[in-house]
């Protein structure tokens, strides 16, 4: 395993995301950053709007390890929002606008924020959910009017906390991910021993920004682009779930460069209407899910010039850690470690094994995060010192092959996978068992109950807001369907 770590080391000089935008900002000042269907904003304007905020923040007192909540539907000012909060010297931690109140409530104490940021927009239909909350909530509207649009002379140092993810916990309650701006200055670094960063940043200019802003892979959609000098284009929601108003996105706007699921890139290869955008592609960057070898033989046939990295990486050790580049349907793996990134293969002792036996996958180096947010002891159970370094144990089964990549077998727990997003079932259990009189008959009941529930709003939702699907005959017959089984069940 010692030649598979050291192939992947490099060393560089820290510098915080913020000047390395700030630096992009100063090359290339007219160049589009960040885009969508209804508005655009160059690097000197991008930055203005964050300096605007980060002042605003800094004279109400933010600065190092200081949490800032964001509530905001996706737009191109997410991007000003969250830069704007790390140039003042916080971190972010966001919540989506459709979020139950009780998990942004949960989100926002358990982070301990002393402000929000959102529009005047949600804070309205929010209104009863902010008022319960400790903290000030901020309009970013009046934010945006600071007079002061300089650059912030704020000293980010390596430790120093950037972001808070919260994920499913088996607990009941949504646990915080704290990552260090190290670890994301490492990330977004674009040394050929980066592999997956390199491979991003170095065959494409404009990437698509599609996953959930609450979800980390937002945070390589937004930090790779603008750290690099490249173009984020953003879709909105209805796009994301519009084949048709997808394909427009992309094709308009030269996308090149996509970080997705294998689900959804599978789903929309199948669609004629993406597969023009779906050739238009030169990276496909797939992850969150164990990459299908049928899938190669799909993006190949579309499109068979295609460079396919498929990485791995949980979200404590910084969005993604390993890489491998598909270039056929055999053999397929995690790769070898990102930049700076160690791997482990232990048994339950947390001994290190010898290639080629089957233990726990950990990692190592300086993806690794901080720890969870208020869980000291959760917190040492995962993280742990390994061969002198500080450690992450992933909780996923893997060994190292004779070639040197890692092959992975899927959880030692019953952790799911759901669009990308993991999901604990010891969370949904919490909730069950929350209610006075559950029996085990019940708690059976309440899980298919809440799953067909999903399925059920999905696809409503999707009727509601898609003509296309509206006129689907197929379509339509399955959502009856499943709507007269669904409520059956109840």
């Amino acid at each position: 395993m010692s030649d598979i770590n050291e192939k992947s080391n490099f060393v560089f000089e820290f510098q915080p995301v913020t000047k390395l935008f700030e630096e992009q900002v100063r090359l290339h000042p007219d160049k589009c950053a960040v885009a969508s269907s209804k508005e655009s904003f160059t690097y000197a304007q991008l930055n203005e709007r964050a300096n605007r905020i980060a002042n605003s923040l800094i004279e109400k007192g933010v600065g190092c390890e200081k949490i800032v909540g964001v509530v905001l539907e996706r737009c191109c000012d997410f991007y000003a929002v969250r830069q704007g909060i790390l140039k003042a010297g916080g971190a972010f931690a966001v919540a989506a606008p459709d979020y139950p109140d009780d998990r942004v409530q949960f989100i926002f104490e358990d982070a301990g924020v002393p402000f929000i940021i959102t529009t005047k927009e949600i804070a309205k239909d929010r209104q009863e959910l902010f008022s319960r909350l400790s903290c000030t909530v901020l309009l970013l509207e009046e934010l945006l009017e600071n007079p002061n649009a300089g650059n912030p002379d704020t000293r980010i140092k390596e430790h120093d906390l950037c972001y808070c993810i919260y994920t499913s916990g088996s607990t009941g309650k949504p646990k915080g991910v704290m990552i260090e701006h190290i670890n994301l200055a490492n990330f977004v670094n674009p040394n050929p021993k980066n592999a997956e960063t390199y491979g991003y940043v170095s065959r494409g200019s404009v990437s698509l920004s599609m996953a959930a802003m609450t979800f980390d892979v937002s945070v390589l959609e937004e930090f790779l682009p603008l750290t690099n000098g490249m173009t984020a284009v953003i879709a909105s929601d209805e796009e994301i779930l519009n084949p048709i108003m997808l394909g427009d996105l992309i094709v308009k706007n030269k996308v090149d460069i996509m970080t997705t699921t294998p689900t959804y890139l599978s789903n929309m290869i199948d669609l004629p209407q993406l597969q023009e955008a779906a050739a238009q592609i030169k990276v496909f960057d797939v992850g969150a899910e164990a990459f299908p070898p049928a899938l190669f033989d799909k993006i190949h046939a579309v499109n068979p010039d295609a460079y396919i990295m498929n990485g791995y990486g949980p979200t404590e050790t910084t969005i993604s850690c390993t890489m491998k580049v598909i270039t056929d349907s055999k053999n397929i793996t995690i790769g070898k470690p990102n930049g700076n990134v160690q791997v482990y293969v232990v048994d339950k002792e947390n001994r290190i094994l010898p290639d080629g036996e089957t233990g726990e996958l950990v990692i190592a180096g300086l993806g690794v995060g901080r720890g969870y947010i208020n869980l000291p002891e959760k917190t040492a159970e995962v993280f742990i010192t390994l061969n002198g370094e500080r450690a992450y144990k992933t909780g996923d089964l893997a060994k190292i092959t004779p070639d040197g990549e890692i092959e992975f077998f899927g959880r030692i727990d019953n952790q799911i996978k759901l669009r990308g997003l993991r999901i604990e079932l010891g969370e949904i259990e919490e909730v069950v068992n929350s209610f006075e009189g559950s029996s085990p008959v019940l708690q059976y009941r309440w899980i298919i109950n809440i799953f067909a529930a999903t399925l059920w709003q999905t696809a409503r939702s999707m009727l509601k807001r898609l003509p296309l699907m509206r006129q689907n005959p197929w379509l339509i017959t399955w959502f009856r369907m499943f709507s007269s089984s669904w409520k059956k069940c109840l």
